[in-house]
């Protein structure tokens, strides 16, 4: 008799390599986009920092300008 060399399970080993190779190729790119992704907002968040140190220099410049009658102290009368 003959012996069969194709074997049943050989079909599900390979549909299981197949899926532990496309859930691999899934998770790796989804990190990849991640990594990505928080570089972005890394880069954001820097910008916006910068733009927030600036505008409090210039807002404490205008300060220092401006009469203390017209700063918006809570603590002053309003005067009409």
């Amino acid at each position: 008799m003959a012996k069969r060399t194709d074997d049943p399970m050989d079909g599900l080993k390979k549909y299981l390599i197949g899926v532990a190779v496309s859930l691999t190729i899934v998770l790796a790119t989804q990190t990849g986009v991640l990594v990505w992704w928080c570089g972005e907002i890394n880069t954001r968040v820097e910008y916006l920092d910068r733009d927030v140190a600036k505008n409090d220099k210039r807002l404490a410049r205008l300060e220092s300008r401006t009469p203390l009658r017209h700063r918006s102290d809570p603590a002053l009368p309003i005067s009409e």
